[in-house]
C-alpha cells in the first residue's frame, strides 16, 4: 500500500494537464481526496479542435467534450467515472504555502472558501496577449481562447453576421482560422502578421513564402511585416489600423500568442523563469516540494538549444499531466527536454517542423548550415504520391542535426 494513499490533492486548472494529472493520480491513489478547480464553466474540451468546429468540419460543439463513447466530460462525469470532484466557475485567489491551503472565490455568488492540501498541482494554463485598450466585453473583438468564444463565432457565421474577418497573428490559430472562415462560410479573411513571414516559430521565410502563396491562391489576403497600430470598435464593425493601411471588418481575432498564467504562483513566492513560466524540475516539482506544475504555465528546456522555452501545446500538457499524476502516486517519472515538434493543416497543405529553425539556430550560437530537398511521401510510381519539400538545419562544426521543417499535400508529418 502506497504511504500517500490518504493524501489530499488539489489541482488548479481543469484542462489537459490538470485533469490528466488528477486522473492518473486517482489510478495510483484510490483513497486520495482529489479536487480540481477551474474558473470556466466548460472543462476538458479539445481546444485544438476549436478552429475545426468554427469551420463546420466538426458539426457539434459537444464533440470536443465527449469521450470516445459519447459521454460529455463535465463535472458529473469526473465525479461518477473518476471519483474526482471538479468545482467550476470558481477562482483561486491565493495560495498560503505555510498553511498549505488555497483561498477561493465563487464567480457566481462571490462567496469565499478555503481548502487545505497535502499536494498542490498548478495547471493554470496561459493568457492570450492582447493589444492595449481592448475591452474584455467586446462584441466584435475576440482572442479565440475560450470554448464559449468558438460557439459564439460559429453561431454568428450561421446567421450570416460575419462577412469579413481580420485575423491578427499568423501562427497556428491564425492560419487555421483563416481557412475556417473562408472555406465553409465564404467570409473574407485578412491575415495580418507583424513579422516577415507567417508561422514564424516553425518556418523560415523561404519555406513560409510557399505556404503564403498557397493560402493566397485559396483566397486568403495576407499582410506580413505589418504590425497593428490600433484597433477601434464601432457599433457594428472594427477598424484595424496597420502600417499597410486600415482594414474595416465585422470581426477581429487577436491570435498574437499567449503568456504563461503564472501570477498565482508568483504571488505565493514560487520561482518564475525569464520567459514568465513557472520553474520546474524534471519531476515537474516547483521550488516548493509540495507543489507541482504542468501545462502552458511552465517553462521547459529545449533539447537542442539548451535554453528555456514556453511551448503551449496540448500534446505536451497531456504528457506532463501524466508525469505529475504518476509522481503524486509515489512514482519517479521525469519529463525530459523537448525538441518542439509541431504540425498544422491549412486547407489541403500539411506543414510540420521539429527542432530549431535557421534563425533560431543562429540565435542559439550554432555555426549553421542548411540543405533543401524535394522527395516523395510514397513510391513515386504510386498514383497518390505527393512531393514533400524539406529544409534541414545542421551545425557545420559537428554535423549535428538541429532542425527539420517541411510542407506537402501528402504525408510530411510522418
Amino acid at each position: 500500500m502506497n504511504e500517500n494513499q490518504d493524501i489530499k490533492i488539489i489541482v488548479i486548472g481543469a484542462s489537459a494537464a490538470g485533469l490528466r494529472a488528477a486522473a492518473r493520480a486517482r489510478r495510483r491513489l484510490p483513497n486520495a481526496k482529489i479536487i480540481v478547480f477551474d474558473q470556466d464553466s466548460y472543462i476538458s474540451y479539445g481546444a485544438c479542435g476549436m478552429p475545426y468546429f468554427v469551420s463546420g468540419d466538426i458539426q457539434s460543439a459537444n464533440a470536443l467534450r465527449e469521450t470516445g463513447w459519447g459521454i460529455i466530460r463535465d463535472p458529473d462525469f469526473f465525479r461518477a467515472a473518476k471519483d474526482i470532484e471538479v468545482i467550476t466557475e470558481t477562482k483561486v485567489e491565493r495560495i498560503d504555502r505555510n498553511a498549505r491551503k488555497i483561498i477561493c472565490r465563487s464567480l457566481n455568488t462571490e462567496d469565499e472558501s478555503e481548502y487545505t492540501y497535502d499536494k498542490l498541482v498548478l495547471a493554470t494554463g496561459s493568457t492570450p496577449i492582447t493589444l492595449h485598450g481592448i475591452s474584455k466585453d467586446s462584441k466584435h473583438i475576440t482572442t479565440f481562447k475560450k470554448f464559449s468564444e468558438a460557439i459564439s463565432i460559429r453561431q454568428s457565421l450561421q446567421k450570416g453576421q460575419i462577412n469579413k474577418v481580420g485575423i491578427i497573428g499568423g501562427g497556428f490559430i491564425g492560419c487555421e482560422l483563416a481557412e475556417a472562415f473562408s472555406a465553409m462560410w465564404g467570409a473574407e479573411s485578412i491575415l495580418i502578421e507583424a513579422t516577415s513571414n507567417i508561422l514564424p516559430n516553425i518556418l523560415d521565410p523561404e519555406m513560409a513564402s510557399a505556404i503564403e502563396a498557397y493560402m493566397t491562391s485559396e483566397g486568403i489576403e495576407i499582410h506580413t511585416t505589418c504590425p497593428v497600430q490600433e484597433i477601434s470598435e464601432g457599433d457594428n464593425d472594427v477598424i484595424i489600423k496597420t502600417a499597410h493601411g486600415n482594414f474595416e471588418v465585422d470581426l477581429a481575432v487577436m491570435a498574437i500568442g499567449v503568456i504563461p498564467n503564472s501570477q498565482l504562483a508568483s504571488d505565493c513566492g514560487l520561482k518564475i523563469g525569464g520567459k514568465g513560466g513557472i520553474v520546474i524540475d524534471e519531476r515537474l516539482v516547483t521550488s516548493d516540494p509540495n507543489i507541482y506544475a504542468a501545462g502552458d504555465c511552465v517553462e521547459l528546456k529545449h533539447m537542442i538549444s539548451g535554453k528555456a522555452i514556453q511551448l503551449p501545446l496540448g500534446s505536451l500538457a497531456n504528457r506532463q499531466g501524466r508525469v505529475v499524476g504518476s509522481n503524486l502516486g509515489g512514482g519517479d517519472e521525469k519529463f525530459r527536454p523537448i525538441v518542439g515538434s509541431a504540425a498544422v493543416k491549412i486547407f489541403d497543405m500539411n506543414v510540420a517542423s521539429t527542432g530549431l529553425t535557421e534563425s533560431q539556430a543562429i540565435e542559439a550560437g550554432f555555426n549553421v548550415g542548411c540543405a533543401w530537398g524535394t522527395f516523395n511521401d510514397k513510391a513515386d510510381y504510386y498514383p497518390e504520391s505527393q512531393n514533400v519539400h524539406l529544409k534541414l538545419i545542421y551545425d557545420k562544426n559537428t554535423e549535428q542535426l538541429l532542425g527539420l521543417q517541411g510542407y506537402s499535400m501528402g504525408e510530411v508529418v510522418k
